[in-house]
């Protein structure tokens, strides 16, 4: 493999589906915070859970700053907006949406309910509902890529 496919296939998949480069501090509080706020919308599942935890400890973060995070979540429940209001650099604004929309798939899909909080969440951060539209549509394709993929493997023999 040349080096510029190497390099082109670290930055798709890191900027698709890895955490944010340097979060530290109170943005990483904040951002743990904000999934947690999100999972709890009509009920948190086993599954939110899961994805939860699975997204804090890929973060890259201290363990601290998730438990800051979680600290956050309890004493600011409900108030979304004060927990993004310090989240101003636009590369953990848009992974934070990713994530957040990622969240709402992990229990069979968005209701109403989870848009309407995903279209504040997208406010608060300061997206365009371009730039949302976007990040939807790259969720939700990747997705789809995703699972043509296992049924490809399935095709092929290969149980997943």
């Amino acid at each position: 493999m040349a080096k510029k496919d190497l390099d082109f296939f670290e930055f798709s998949t890191r900027a698709i589906f890895g955490p944010p480069s340097d979060l530290s501090g109170e943005d990483a509080a904040n951002y743990v915070a904000v999934l947690l706020e999100i999972s709890r919308v009509g009920g948190a599942s086993v599954d939110e859970r899961k994805f939860q935890y699975s997204i804090e400890h890929n973060l890259g973060v201290e363990p601290e700053e998730i438990e800051r995070g979680r600290e956050k979540a309890q004493t600011h429940q409900g108030e979304l907006g004060e927990l993004v209001s310090g989240i101003t650099n636009p590369e953990t604004c848009v992974y934070l949406f990713r994530d957040a929309y990622l969240m709402t798939l992990v229990h069979n899909g968005s209701d109403s309910v989870e848009w309407q909080i995903l279209e504040r969440l997208s406010g608060a951060l300061g997206l365009s509902t371009s730039l949302t539209k976007k990040i939807v549509k790259m969720v939700d394709d990747s997705l789809k890529l995703h699972k043509d993929f296992l049924a490809v493997l399935e095709e092929a023999g290969i149980k997943k």
